[in-house]
C-alpha cells in the first residue's frame, strides 16, 4: 500500500517516525506501556495508526513558526542548524496550554480519574479536575524569570533555570507570583500540588528552604519588554478563560495527601513530555491566537496515538482489574 500524498524517494515511500517506523503506509507504535504505570494503567496491545491519523499528528506538512528573536516570553526554542536559518520559538503561554490540555485529556479517562480519586481518598469533582488543570498550566511559570529568557535573548544577561527559581519566587512574600495567592482558597493541599507541578522535571525540593536560598531579585526585575509579574498575571488570566469552572465558588478542597501529590507530579511530567512533542504540538504560527482551541483536539489525538486510551477488551490485565 502506498502512502498517498507523501513525498517519495527512491522506493516511492519515505520512512517517517512516530514512536517507531512507518512501514507499508502504517505508523506502528513500538514501545508498550508497562503493566503497572504510576496510575495503574494496564499494558496496551500493539496499535497502528493509519495515514489520516498520522497526518493529524502533524506529520508530512511543514508549517511556519515564529522566527527570529522572541518578542514575548518564550517556552520552547528550536535553534538554527546553519547560518542561513533563524531561531524558532514557541510562546510560553502556548506551551502551558498544550500541557494543560494533555492533563485535561488524561483526567477525562475513567481509569486515570478513578485511580487518582482512590489516592485522594475521595471522589474528584469536575471543579477539582479543572483546578488540577490550572496548576498543570502553571508548571513552567518559572520560565518567566529574566535569566531563563536570556537563553533565547543573550542581551538580557546571565542565564538561569526555571524550577528552583520558580520555587524561590513562589515562597517570596509579595513576590512576582503574588497573584497566585487567590488559589489558596482551593484548600490546604494546593501548595503541595503547585510545588509538584513546578518540580515536573522529577527532582523534589524542600519547600521550606526555597524562599531565601534560591531568590535573586535580578531574575524577576523587568528588563527590555519583559515584566515577570505581568507575565504571571497574564498566564493566570488565560487559565481563567481555559478552565472557568476552576474559579467557581466551591467548598470542596483539593486533596492533601502525599500519595496524591506524587501521582500528580508524575501526571504533569508525562503531560509535559507529550505537550512538548512537536509531532502533535507544533510551534505556534502566531502569538495572539487562542492556543487552547488547537491544543485540546491535539491532546486527544496524542492520548489515542500513544495508546493511553484503549478499550477494556484490548487490555492484557482485564480479568484482574475492574478499573
Amino acid at each position: 500500500m502506498e502512502l498517498q500524498g507523501l513525498d517519495s524517494e527512491r522506493d516511492g515511500a519515505r520512512r517517517l517516525e512516530l514512536e517507531g517506523r512507518v512501514q507499508r503506509g502504517v505508523a506502528r507504535q513500538s514501545p508498550r506501556l508497562p503493566p503497572n504505570g504510576a496510575l495503574g494503567v494496564g499494558q496496551s496491545r500493539h496499535r497502528t495508526l493509519d495515514v489520516t491519523e498520522y497526518r493529524a499528528a502533524g506529520n508530512g506538512h511543514p508549517r511556519p513558526h515564529l522566527r527570529g528573536e522572541p518578542t514575548t516570553f518564550w517556552g520552547k526554542l528550536r535553534r538554527p542548524t546553519d547560518d542561513t536559518s533563524l531561531l524558532e520559538w514557541h510562546p510560553l503561554a502556548d506551551h502551558c496550554a498544550d500541557v494543560a490540555a494533555v492533563v485535561e485529556a488524561l483526567l477525562r479517562l475513567p481509569v486515570w480519574r478513578e485511580r487518582l480519586s482512590r489516592l485522594a481518598g475521595k471522589r474528584l469533582t469536575d471543579v477539582g479536575l479543572a483546578r488540577l488543570c490550572v496548576l498543570a498550566a502553571l508548571h513552567d511559570i518559572g520560565k518567566l524569570n529574566i535569566g531563563f529568557q536570556a537563553k533565547g535573548r543573550p542581551e538580557l544577561g546571565t542565564i538561569a533555570g526555571h524550577v528552583i527559581e520558580a520555587l524561590g519566587a513562589l515562597f517570596r512574600s509579595r513576590g512576582p507570583f503574588s497573584c497566585m495567592d487567590e488559589l489558596a482558597v482551593w484548600g490546604d493541599g494546593t501548595t503541595a500540588l503547585f510545588v509538584s507541578a513546578l518540580c515536573h522535571h522529577g527532582r523534589p525540593y524542600h519547600a521550606d528552604a526555597m524562599a531565601d536560598t534560591t531568590w535573586q531579585a535580578t531574575w524577576w526585575t523587568p528588563r527590555g519588554n519583559l515584566n515577570p509579574r505581568v507575565g504571571a498575571e497574564d498566564l493566570l488570566g488565560r487559565c481563567r478563560s481555559w478552565f472557568p469552572q476552576a474559579f467557581e465558588a466551591d467548598d470542596s478542597a483539593l486533596p492533601d495527601a502525599p500519595a496524591f501529590s506524587h501521582a500528580f507530579a508524575g501526571l504533569v511530567m508525562l503531560a509535559d513530555w507529550m505537550g512538548s512533542d512537536t509531532r502533535f504540538f507544533q510551534f505556534s504560527e502566531a502569538q495572539d491566537d487562542d492556543r487552547m482551541k488547537f491544543a485540546r483536539p491535539k491532546a486527544r489525538e496524542a492520548v489515542v496515538a500513544m495508546a493511553l486510551d484503549f478499550p477494556l477488551a484490548s487490555r492484557t490485565d482485564s480479568e484482574s482489574r475492574t478499573i
